[in-house]
């Protein structure tokens, strides 16, 4: 949905807003959470180190027996469970980080189909669309498409019918190049779409997708998706055509 209506840019600038907002939220937990176990670390050692100094010393004068020392102790250790909790927080973390370079490797991984060094963009597009000794599939074992040579003119409505899996999304997703064929080439207004910047080529496109998809947002910024520009009135004229 967002390749196809040219808005990566529009999401990617959504993306690093709310992972810096992330960011800076996860450095504040962590420097308080680093802070926090240092107090209580030390306030736990001094506590029982002050505990036992000043129960043996009453021990040793007679005025407290070794039994209440023990049960001092006991309670001392009551106190100091629910604190020691803090702790765990720094496994927490370890979990977070680990998830966090697990979802790196994903944003991280390099486009399947790269814009060519040389790729100029189109302006405005009349409109023909050819395909020349096409063959693609998913996987190089097993062709869904298979030598398709195909001319469109500019103005021309053609409907591609057939059974489910037979290749009509699959061959049309080759002209916004959501997939580059495994073999021939795909041009539009006589250049190979190759030859093209994915960004000027979507642009031109306008799409109806099979699958019905609502971000979450108001229904005025679902309609004018693809276009942010547009006023109000294009808003509600586009939604009564549809």
């Amino acid at each position: 949905m967002v390749h196809a209506f040219g808005r990566e840019s529009f999401e990617i600038r959504q993306f690093r807003k709310r992972a810096a907002q992330s960011l800076e939220a996860g450095l504040r937990f962590n420097v308080t959470s680093i802070l926090s176990s240092l107090v209580v670390g030390s306030l736990m050692a001094a506590g029982t180190a002050l505990m036992y100094y000043v129960g043996a010393r009453q021990v040793l004068a007679g005025a407290l027996t070794l039994g209440d020392l023990t049960v001092f102790v006991t309670y001392l250790l009551m106190l100091y469970q629910p604190l020691e909790q803090l702790s765990y927080t720094a496994w927490a973390m370890e979990g977070a980080a680990a998830a966090a370079t697990r979802c790196f490797e994903v944003l991280d991984r390099e486009d399947d189909v790269p814009d060519a060094p040389h790729a100029r963009p189109i302006e405005k597009a009349r409109g023909e669309i050819a395909f020349r000794d096409v063959s693609f599939g998913y996987s190089p074992d097993r062709l869904i498409l298979k030598d398709i040579n195909l001319s469109i003119v500019a103005g021309e409505s053609v409907a591609f019918v057939g059974g489910t899996g037979a290749g009509k999304s699959t061959l049309l997703s080759l002209v916004p190049r959501f997939y580059d064929p495994t073999s021939g080439a795909v041009f539009v207004d006589g250049r190979n779409v190759r030859d093209l910047t994915k960004k000027s080529v979507r642009l031109q496109i306008g799409m109806v997708l099979q699958d019905t998809i609502l971000f979450s947002t108001t229904i005025k910024e679902n309609i004018a998706y693809g276009r942010p520009g547009a006023t109000d009135q294009q808003i509600i004229e586009a939604a009564q055509r549809a």
